[in-house]
């Protein structure tokens, strides 16, 4: 297999269809969920960290079709903002999905950044389904969900906090 590019790469092109937009997104979400069982959440999940390579391995499971008609598979790349997470205590205060939450180390993209780690200033594995939830966004509409060209981040923030997708 070779590397095809990223997922932004293809919206810059063309919108993917529904059905394509959710097979990407599930490979999204397994790889995710793979780096979350093992301990580690990725903190800036966004079509260009999103690479696909064609043809798909026989054991892939995170199978997709392009909007050109290829058969491809999803890879998670760029861990730089990645962070080492640890098991939270049973019932322990701050646990989110059985994992400690941690404090906000600025890491990651604000387009993709989820609410509570601009307001509450923690990062978790609920921050890697937030950003996959903003490429399925992003497939479908060829941009980010809250970011208008030509405003502030400021703005962008506040209809993140609000959520709020123009």
């Amino acid at each position: 297999p070779r590397c095809g590019g990223d997922l932004l790469g293809l919206i810059e092109h063309v919108a993917f269809t529904e059905p394509q937009a959710a097979a990407a997104t599930r490979g999204a979400l397994l790889a995710t969920a793979a780096l979350h069982r093992a301990g580690v959440v990725h903190l800036d999940i966004k079509p260009q960290n999103l690479l696909y390579r064609s043809p798909p391995s026989a054991s892939s499971h995170s199978r997709f079709v392009t909007p050109a008609g290829q058969p491809a598979e999803l890879v998670l790349a760029d861990f730089g903002c990645a962070r080492e997470l640890a098991r939270s205590a049973a019932g322990g205060g701050g646990a989110r999905g059985g994992w400690k939450a941690l404090r906000d180390n600025g890491a990651g993209t604000l387009f993709f950044t989820p609410p509570e780690v601009i307001e509450e200033g923690v990062q978790a594995t609920s921050a890697d389904v937030w950003g996959c939830g903003c490429v399925l966004f992003s497939l479908l509409h060829r941009r980010p969900p809250f970011v208008h060209d030509g405003e502030s981040e400021e703005m962008a923030r506040l209809r993140i906090l609000r959520a709020e997708p123009l």
